[in-house]
């Protein structure tokens, strides 16, 4: 069931350290799947995970966001946060902003999130909501690369985008103009042989493993 109230951070650190002193190779994360942007609730979850430090330091704590609040982010990190994973469905700023249609933060707030990550000690992943025949361009893997190699990305986990194609498909740059599609294989394949030390999987990785 849902909450009818919202918690207040005291609250909510009880809860994250009775885990994270319990569990084996524990974590707890704020914005997972559909339960909003949690950056938005800034103030509680710094001081909730500030609260949760001066408990314990086991375990890991994951902050899943759209990257629009940098500050934010860097407050988590340094109250004791230590993975962060943005959500992004391309690096391609005009069609970035025809998905997302942000009202409140830009196309450089996520990306400046994933360097705020790097510079606070963060281990950082993106959830890449992909589309084969856009993802898979070499343009696009330019443009990870790019941040893989300035050390601000460690791990990809691929989502398939959820939206309407044949909407989606209008708001795509003609195939002639997409440049080499290496299919989503292939793109995998290509970041890879790039950057041997990148990640790809589903799941966060165990960091908080003995």
């Amino acid at each position: 069931k849902r909450l009818g109230f919202q918690p207040t951070p005291e609250e909510i650190a009880r809860v994250m350290a009775h885990h994270l002193e319990r569990a084996p190779e524990p974590m707890v994360s704020f914005g997972q799947g559909c339960e909003g942007e949690p950056t938005m609730n800034g103030p509680v979850i710094v001081e909730a995970i500030r609260q949760t430090r001066a408990r314990t330091q086991r375990g890991v704590i994951n902050l899943n966001t759209n990257g629009s609040r940098p500050e934010t982010i860097r407050q988590c990190a340094r109250a004791g946060c230590g993975a962060l994973r943005v959500s992004i469905n391309t690096f391609d700023r005009a069609l970035w902003e025809a998905y997302y249609r942000p009202s409140d933060f830009s196309f450089d707030d996520v990306v400046r999130s994933l360097y705020v990550g790097r510079d606070e000690g963060m281990h950082v992943s993106i959830n890449l909501l992909i589309w084969p025949g856009w993802s898979d361009r070499m343009a696009e893997i330019d443009a990870i690369s790019k941040i893989v190699e300035d050390g601000a990305l460690q791990m990809i986990q691929l989502r398939n985008l959820c939206v309407d194609p044949g909407h989606f498909r209008t708001m795509l740059a003609p195939r002639e103009q997409r440049g080499m599609l290496l299919g989503i294989k292939g793109f995998v394949a290509e970041l890879m042989r790039r950057h041997p030390k990148l990640r790809f999987g589903t799941f966060n990785p165990r960091l908080a493993a003995d």
